[in-house]
């Protein structure tokens, strides 16, 4: 059960505050879906268009007041939803809690992606029938961090220390949550302390390496196809497996993609030249996939990762790796930050700066590699 604050304005000036209780739906002899509501008006009133400092502080009072009985009303539903007694049941079973609370919550697709990978960690680390609330101390923290510094990823490397930091701090907002409902009556984490977050590493191709990798045959083209597109873009996995023909756009002799960040919601507009639209296959039906065929599975990554082995490429290469080639490619090129930053879809020019980095290690090593001169010894008179 979902529960939202909303308003109802009047026509003498006055807006209600009442609760809006989503109870689910029901379908009628058609099919036709019907809502499942009902309504708590909570004798609140506020005014519609506060007019001085007085009237919106009063309004600020008075929201603030029907959230926390928003907030009440969520944890009493909570409680119930797992018949929850007064005396502290913490016998509640972990991973039935964990999915009710991210189902509840709403996250975006990523957010909840992560979610639910550390999960799996979480049910590899323990048993998920037996595990209650009440099990989740200061030890079963302690042992879940250890289990991350021993595993593996897909890939057979050990975890980074970022994605480590990241799955301990979400089990923390479930633990989190479970204190604040009242559901166990001390929080371990009080005590923990999380990963140190570390700059990632950012894996790209060189030119070189791309030329030899996109010569190399792949038991998947679509897979090949996307990932030299994501190196000639910029553009995400999530953004390219969402691309449709209807948005890219030819203007005269250049062509140009019209979409909407997934990450971030924002629509951008990106130039791409011929070798990248190339690649593309626009479709008949302009609603139509440019990339059909392409999967959301970890065989993307093995299959890029096997495609790099077999050109010789060692690096730990993925599909987001396309999108670090993009970056550093243009910035080698000469293309300033800035651009880049655009190009990228970036909101600030932090997040682009890493890769400038990158342009500097490389120089340092350009320097590094001028051949040793063989020089003769000199003789220095002093100056007369």
């Amino acid at each position: 059960m979902k529960i939202h604050l909303r308003k109802k304005k009047n026509n003498n000036g006055r807006t209600s505050l009442f609760l809006e209780y989503y109870l689910g739906y029901s379908k009628d002899k058609t099919g036709k879906l019907k809502l499942k509501r009902k309504f708590e008006f909570l004798d609140i009133w506020i005014y519609s268009e506060p007019k001085n400092k007085e009237q919106r502080e009063y309004n600020k009072e008075l929201i603030s007041k029907a959230g926390l009985i928003l907030k009440k009303k969520e944890v009493e539903s909570l409680n119930n939803q797992f018949e929850f007694d007064t005396n502290f049941r913490q016998d509640i079973n972990l991973f039935n809690y964990y999915n009710k609370v991210i189902d509840k919550k709403g996250f975006r697709a990523g957010t909840y992606s992560n979610y639910k990978n550390c999960l799996n960690h979480l049910i590899a680390y323990c048993n998920p029938d037996t595990t209650s609330l009440k099990d989740i101390d200061e030890n079963f923290i302690l042992g879940f961090k250890n289990y991350l510094n021993k595993h593996e990823s897909v890939r057979g490397i050990p975890l980074h220390n970022n994605t480590k930091k990241n799955y301990v701090t979400l089990l923390k907002v479930i633990i989190n949550e479970a204190f604040n409902s009242g559901l166990i009556n001390k929080n371990p984490f009080l005590n923990i302390k999380n990963y140190s977050a570390q700059e990632s590493k950012k894996e790209y191709l060189t030119f070189e390496e791309l030329q030899r990798l996109s010569n190399t045959d792949c038991n998947h083209d679509i897979i090949k196809k996307a990932f030299l597109f994501s190196c000639l873009t910029g553009l995400r996995f999530s953004d390219i497996y969402n691309l449709k023909s209807n948005q890219v756009i030819k203007r005269g002799d250049n062509y140009l993609i019209e979409y909407r960040q997934k990450k971030t919601n924002s629509v951008e507009y990106l130039p791409i030249n011929k070798q990248a639209y190339d690649l593309l296959k626009i479709a008949k039906n302009q609603d139509d996939k440019a990339f059909q065929g392409l999967i959301k599975t970890n065989t993307v990554n093995f299959t890029i990762l096997k495609l790099c082995r077999q050109a010789g490429i060692r690096k730990n290469i993925t599909f987001h790796s396309g999108r670090h080639t993009f970056a550093v490619m243009q910035l080698t090129a000469g293309t300033d930050i800035y651009t880049v930053s655009k190009l990228l879809g970036h909101r600030n020019l932090t997040s682009t700066a890493i890769y400038a980095k990158i342009i500097d290690e490389k120089k340092q090593t350009a320097v590094n590699n001028i051949p040793k001169l063989e020089v003769k010894p000199m003789t220095t008179k002093p100056f007369e």
